[in-house]
């Protein structure tokens, strides 16, 4: 019996360990880094220098803000107009005015970049893009449906009006 418990091998944990010198660092254990993660490390410091020279400051949170409301101005006047057929003449220069007034909000409520934007509220915005679409088409439907039947009105009219003085003709 004492010959066969002296023939189970050790655990494959315990015969690996082995001490690391200096606390656990391998100085010659260099891990291998991926020319993307070395990018997003330098990122910040590239984009602070125009390609001028000339150092360029990042932007405040108001600066942010502004655009994205630009961005998102300018994707409504575009959508309003696509919609409508109609030009509200809501220029450029329009958008950033109302964006300068809409951006201290945005930056208020911490609402400065898109992407955290719609990470918290994409699902809401889907929802509301979609009853918003449905609610667009059945408002065409009331006025086109409205049109025809005022038109309709107005041909009834007009039969009984002519069909009066046709036959006081006749």
């Amino acid at each position: 019996m004492k010959k066969a418990q002296q023939e189970i091998p050790q655990s494959l944990d315990t015969a690996q360990d082995v001490a690391m010198p200096e606390g656990g660092n391998n100085p010659e254990l260099k891990p291998e880094i991926s020319p993307e993660l070395l990018g997003m490390d330098n990122q910040g410091q590239a984009e602070q220098v125009d390609d001028d020279g000339t150092i360029k400051l990042p932007k405040t949170q108001v600066e942010q803000a502004e655009a994205l409301a630009t961005e998102i101005g300018g994707f409504l006047a575009m959508t309003l107009q696509g919609v409508t057929g109609r030009d509200y003449n809501l220029n450029e220069s329009k958008i950033k005015d109302a964006a300068k007034g809409i951006a201290p909000c945005l930056v208020k409520y911490g609402l400065t970049d898109m992407g955290l934007i719609m990470s918290k509220w994409g699902v809401e915005f889907q929802a509301a893009i979609s009853a918003g679409g449905l609610m667009f088409g059945i408002w065409s439907a009331h006025r086109k449906y409205k049109a025809e039947d005022e038109a309709a009105e107005l041909e009834a009219t007009a039969k009984r009006e002519g069909v009066a003085s046709g036959n006081q003709s006749e």
